[in-house]
């Protein structure tokens, strides 16, 4: 009589494929759970990674900003303490005047006032020699004021020095040998002004032609 034990090896194997399936089926439910969360904490992740972004950089605008106020406090913090810096300095500096032209450049009727005569130990070329002042008071006609410039000049009366065109301009003739200077004095004459900058920045003003004066003729 033949015995059945194959079959209920068949029952139980049958059984174990089945328990395998089930087993199977419940491990690919865990790996798509746990996909799933994988994927819902990577968008969460992304959308808090965009969120820190914006915040930062919202931050950074506003930091950016509060910067900027802040310099520019300062700036003007700095200018006004300058300011304040320079007002006090202005009470204790004493400031030199640059001189300033008395007249405009052109011609004026002048008066002679005074010839003065001053001896210098030295000169241009180590020698000692004279300095003539041709003194010349002078009428503004804008203001009304008289206004004194001095011409100077080496005591020569040689054609080619700086006195003699003076000279012969007020007397409107060439002057004779042994000439007294101090016979100049009380003159009128027509004098030709224009001014001179020094390195000071002062401007002065000068004579640098004279010409005989002829009273008009009532």
């Amino acid at each position: 009589m033949l015995k059945k034990p194959n079959r209920k090896i068949t029952e139980m194997d049958t059984t174990k494929k089945f328990s395998v399936e089930e087993d199977v089926e419940e491990v690919e439910e865990v790996i798509e759970d746990t996909e799933a969360e994988d994927m819902e904490d990577e968008i969460d992740d992304a959308e808090d990674s965009e969120e820190t972004e914006e915040a930062e950089d919202y931050s950074d605008d506003e930091s950016d900003e509060d910067l900027e106020e802040e310099a520019e406090e300062d700036d003007e913090e700095e200018e006004i303490e300058d300011e304040e810096t320079d007002e006090m300095d202005d009470l204790y500096t004493v400031k030199k005047e640059k001189r300033k032209s008395k007249l405009e450049e052109g011609e004026y009727i002048g008066l002679l006032t005074e010839v003065s005569a001053e001896r210098k130990l030295t000169g241009k070329y180590g020698k000692p020699w004279v300095n003539i002042g041709l003194k010349f008071k002078i009428k503004n006609p804008d203001t009304g004021e008289h206004v004194e410039v001095t011409f100077n000049a080496n005591k020569s009366l040689d054609s080619k020095s700086r006195l003699y065109p003076i000279v012969k301009g007020i007397l409107g003739a060439e002057p004779g040998d042994n000439f007294n200077l101090k016979e100049l004095e009380g003159k009128k004459a027509k004098v030709s002004i224009e001014h001179s900058t020094d390195s000071e920045g002062n401007v002065w003003d000068n004579i640098v032609a004279v010409r005989k004066y002829i009273p008009k003729k009532k």
